[in-house]
């Protein structure tokens, strides 16, 4: 798994962190997700979207594997929004990427329109 981490960013205090991902899997998002949880571990949010088109066996009489598209987001207890405008940066990306924007609360409240720009501004550095 490449794993990208974009320039952190600053909104009144709060500092937001993006890290856009190649994964496979489910399993290997959950991978991805939780060594950015051990590298943050005070964070107080990890909003995250993925996109994957995972390889599903197939039975025995078949040819070839089946693939499932699985798309998720996540607003980890923020306004809702917030993970569906990191699903929307994924979109143009195509299959098997993963976005994970983590965010350190600075003690004021940004609103829900600020916020949703904030993990944008962050998931796009990561994605750049």
């Amino acid at each position: 798994m490449k794993l990208v981490r974009g320039t952190p960013y600053s909104e009144k205090g709060s500092k937001f962190y993006g890290y856009f991902a190649h994964v496979e899997s489910v399993a290997e998002f959950k991978e991805f997700m939780e060594s950015v949880k051990a590298e943050h571990k005070k964070a107080s949010h990890y909003v995250f979207a993925y996109i994957v088109n995972e390889r599903v066996a197939g039975d025995q009489m078949s040819l070839f594997d089946d693939r499932v598209r699985k798309e998720k987001y996540s607003n980890d207890g923020e306004p809702s929004g917030c993970g569906n405008a990191l699903l929307s940066l994924l979109k143009p990306k195509g299959d098997n990427v993963a976005l994970i924007v983590v965010r350190y609360f600075g003690g004021i409240l940004l609103g829900s329109g600020n916020l949703i720009r904030a993990y944008s501004t962050a998931g796009k550095a990561a994605i750049k």
